[in-house]
């Protein structure tokens, strides 16, 4: 009976372990041979084709579904293709990629070294120009240390809080969806940050702290104003404390 459990014993010690690489072996190779990639699909409307996506990604139609590194695809999208604000790189069984994206709406110019750089909303930089577009944003008071497409301007040493300050208001500035009417924003001073809106109105906003509130009750305030005075020229609206004061230029 001993001899028969030793001998049992044995054979077990010898086959699980070629039972588990055998296992392994179908399993490495079922995924090698049924799960390559047939397909690739790009979700977005984007100024770029899906074939320049699909190439920044990386990934190739026969790769194997499993292996893809969609974290690295994401981020190759978005650095190489600098008007892609996020991508999102997912599996669909059995045999598709899946690439959603969705485009950076371009809000700011910031004067750089001799040329023109194009922001969006986070600071991320979009592409160089020579000259400040009329529709767009004109920074004052802040030099990048450095701006190349695709990544976010990197502040100077001296200019970090800067830097947070300005992409906070223009965050604000797009939220409230006046982009269209903010000529210039100036944070050479962070504690009075100001907005020039529809030419004639200098705004004064101070600091950051409620400036989502602010940019949103501006287009009413400016609205206010204007039905009291149809000819009101330039001015300063002072929005840095309440009660918030309009002073029209003497």
């Amino acid at each position: 009976m001993g001899a028969k459990r030793r001998r049992r014993s044995k054979s077990a010690t010898i086959y699980l372990p070629i039972a588990a690489l055998l296992i392994l072996f179908l399993t490495v190779y079922g995924t090698s041979v049924f799960l390559k990639i047939n397909s690739i699909e790009v979700i977005g409307i984007t100024k770029y084709t899906s074939a320049e996506i699909i190439a920044a990604s990386g990934i190739s139609a026969g790769e194997n579904l499993m292996l893809v590194d969609t974290l690295g695809a994401q981020r190759r999208i978005c650095s190489a293709l600098p008007y892609i604000s996020e991508a999102k790189v997912t599996r669909s069984m059995p045999d598709t990629i899946l690439i959603e994206v969705s485009e950076s709406a371009p809000i700011a110019a910031i004067e750089h070294r001799g040329a023109v750089v194009i922001i969006d909303s986070s600071g991320k930089v979009l592409q160089h120009m020579s000259f400040i577009p009329s529709q767009l944003i004109e920074i004052k008071g802040f030099e990048p240390a450095d701006a190349f497409e695709g990544s976010i301007v990197r502040p100077g040493v001296d200019s970090e809080t800067k830097f947070n300050h300005m992409v906070a208001v223009l965050a604000a500035i797009e939220g409230a969806g006046i982009q269209s009417k903010v000529n210039y924003l100036d944070v050479t001073n962070i504690a009075n940050i100001s907005i020039c809106y529809m030419d004639n109105f200098r705004v004064l906003i101070g600091g950051p702290i409620d400036v989502q509130y602010k940019m949103d009750l501006l287009p009413g305030k400016v609205e206010e104003i204007l039905t009291e005075a149809p000819d009101v020229g330039p001015g300063m609206l002072n929005m840095s404390r309440e009660p918030w004061r309009w002073e029209p230029d003497r």
